[in-house]
């Protein structure tokens, strides 16, 4: 399980350690090593740091039938089913976020690390293949290249490359790449 990183910040006073002695907690704290009563401590010379405010995240799971499954949570509703990203070969082991949020990493038994990136592909009876990010549902690239339908979409196990099969009896092949955060999508003739 993994919760969405936030961007959003708080400050916070820095939490002392509390002494222990004997097994027992005492009146003392221990702050930058230095012991001192909780009557010395002044709230002027409280230490802050910045805390992530999580407000309405997403948890993503690793499931064992080879899905990872996305859950909102809100202070109101607590967990709701967002969606499942699509099945692997193997049990899903691990899940983490990207530092943005904006992807989704997991690792699996069939031996692959994948990169969730959001992209959507579709295609059409006018011969096109479409790219769309899913969180926006925002068309990323479209390439008219079948001369008829297109019947089949496969995706790589790495998910670096899709395959698109049309009625005009081509299989191509689109390779995906990223540059400064940017996916590319092309397919060579």
């Amino acid at each position: 399980m993994a919760a969405q990183p936030s961007s959003r910040k708080q400050l916070n006073p820095k939490p002392d350690l509390a002494s222990i002695e004997n097994g027992h907690t005492t009146d003392k704290t221990i702050a930058n090593g230095d012991v001192t009563s909780e009557s010395e401590i002044e709230a002027d010379s409280l230490e802050l740091h910045e805390e992530p405010i999580i407000e309405n995240a997403s948890i993503a799971l690793a499931c064992d039938d080879g899905c990872v499954r996305i859950y909102n949570t809100s202070s109101s509703d607590g967990f709701t089913y967002h969606k499942s990203l699509p099945r692997v070969g193997g049990r899903v082991l691990s899940v983490t976020w990207s530092t943005d949020a904006k992807r989704i990493y997991s690792g699996s038994s069939d031996g692959f690390i994948r990169c969730w990136c959001g992209t959507l592909v579709s295609a059409d009876s006018s011969g096109s293949v479409q790219f769309w990010d899913s969180s926006h549902g925002t068309l990323l690239q479209a390439h008219s290249c079948h001369k008829g339908d297109v019947n089949a979409l496969a995706a790589s196990p790495s998910h670096t490359r899709v395959f698109s099969a049309g009625s005009d009896g081509q299989v191509l092949n689109f390779f995906c790449f990223q540059i400064c955060g940017v996916f590319i999508y092309y397919f060579l003739e």
